[in-house]
């Protein structure tokens, strides 16, 4: 349960842009750290960066590179998950870092999108957590 991975993360990371509402609101409130996984070219630093497929076309997210170290537990954090894509590539941009990521906490699923199905596909081992469903 979500409940059980929370307490276990060192840090909260939040997909571009309302991912970040919520990552940053769980870190203040567990004291934890709060980490955000960019659009292409709005990071100043030497990054890490994942392209993935869009239903229109392509899209990138990035991390600094020393952003996180070996000590750190991440639990990936987003509004929606849809069909999957953002979420698989926040998964692999964490697979670059030292860091362990956790799983993934999500407010909303959509289920007739299969996003879910997509992730799970390409991490099995992967936990996400929805709020609720739609």
């Amino acid at each position: 349960a979500l409940s059980s991975l929370a307490p276990t993360a060192t840090h909260f990371a939040g997909l571009e842009a309302r991912g970040f509402i919520f990552a940053s609101a769980l870190a203040a409130r567990t004291g934890k750290g709060c980490i955000l996984l960019r659009k292409p070219n709005k990071l100043p630093r030497e990054k890490f960066s994942v392209s993935y497929q869009l239903e229109y076309g392509r899209d990138a997210i990035e991390i600094h590179k020393d952003a996180l170290t070996a000590k750190d537990q991440v639990l990936i954090v987003d509004d929606v998950l849809a069909t999957g894509g953002t979420l698989c590539a926040a998964i692999e941009l964490l697979t670059l870092t030292p860091a362990t990521c956790l799983g993934s906490a999500v407010v909303a699923e959509i289920m007739f999108l299969k996003g879910r199905d997509k992730v799970s596909k390409a991490f099995p081992n992967h936990e996400i957590h929805s709020l609720f469903s739609l």
